[in-house]
């Protein structure tokens, strides 16, 4: 997911931008959220991937299975 050119290039954009304004007053070291839902939007207009699904909605399910992984793994380690 982080490596298709046009989810990494909009990342990079708000990065920049970020960290030129990080000290700014009205930013005070935190991302506004219009600019995140103005990203979210942004993300939204590149597509669908093949099984029907936003680039977002791919990368919360990758999240998501990353999180169970690990929960299983605690669980397994724990557990004796």
């Amino acid at each position: 997911f982080l490596f298709d050119e046009h989810i990494k290039s909009y990342l990079n954009r708000e990065n920049r931008w970020y960290r030129k304004h990080k000290k700014d007053a009205n930013v005070d070291h935190m991302y506004p959220f219009d600019r995140a839902l103005k990203f979210n939007k942004d993300i939204r207009r590149l597509g669908q991937t093949k099984s029907g699904l936003s680039f977002l909605g791919q990368f919360r399910i990758l999240i998501t299975e990353i999180g169970n992984a690990l929960g299983y793994v605690r669980m397994v380690r724990s557990a004796g």
